[in-house]
């Protein structure tokens, strides 16, 4: 039977030894591994409750504000609908009516503008009308007035000089009556002629 050398038990000591402080230092590795996550989730526990003690009142009071303008916004938004839609009637409205206005403006303005000429053009015919019953009386007693001047210078155109100047003198009093109904006829349809007939009567007087 062989001896088992002194040596052999002196490294199994040895290796023994050296795993018990590997064991022991990785035990003590993870022992602060786990003190340090447990600090940490100590930490991290406080700091969340911290959190939902701050944030939580702030999100309450959010959703309770929300849940209050959600209503008042959803009866602005139809108002703002139904106002929208009231403008835009009445806009249409407004925008028939002037048309309207602009048409039955321009009806009455044709009307004026035909009523005007038509008025104008019975002022010219009545004026042509008064101006040619005027002149028409006038030209026929110039006409028989040169007529009767005519036989009276035939009847006594063998009389002496006397005779011959009343004639004269008759024949003008004759053209003079004439001249002075022509003229009146004239100056009756034309005021601006009338002054200028005046105006040469001074002259001439």
């Amino acid at each position: 039977m062989q001896t088992v050398p002194e040596s052999y038990f002196l490294v199994l000591a040895i290796f023994t030894a050296v795993t018990a402080v590997a064991v022991l230092i990785q035990a003590g590795v993870l022992l602060g591994m786990f003190l340090f996550m447990r600090k940490s989730m100590t930490k991290m526990q406080t700091l969340a409750d911290e959190m939902k003690e701050k944030a939580l009142p702030a999100i309450v009071s959010a959703r309770i504000l929300i849940e209050d303008l959600t209503p008042k916004l959803k009866i602005a938004a139809a108002n703002l609908t139904e106002v929208s839609h009231t403008v835009r009637t009445e806009s249409k409205h407004v925008s028939e009516t002037v048309d309207v206005l602009l048409s039955k403006t321009n009806a009455q303005l044709n009307r004026v503008d035909g009523m005007l000429s038509a008025t104008l053009d019975a002022v010219d015919h009545a004026t042509r009308v008064v101006e040619t019953a005027v002149n028409v009386p006038v030209r026929r007693v110039s006409g028989i007035l040169n007529g009767v001047r005519a036989g009276v210078g035939v009847l006594v155109g063998k009389r002496g000089h006397s005779a011959h100047s009343s004639m004269n003198g008759a024949e003008h009093s004759a053209e003079e009556s004439a001249d002075f109904a022509a003229d009146s006829a004239a100056t009756s349809s034309d005021p601006m002629r009338a002054e200028r007939v005046a105006e040469q009567k001074r002259s001439a007087g």
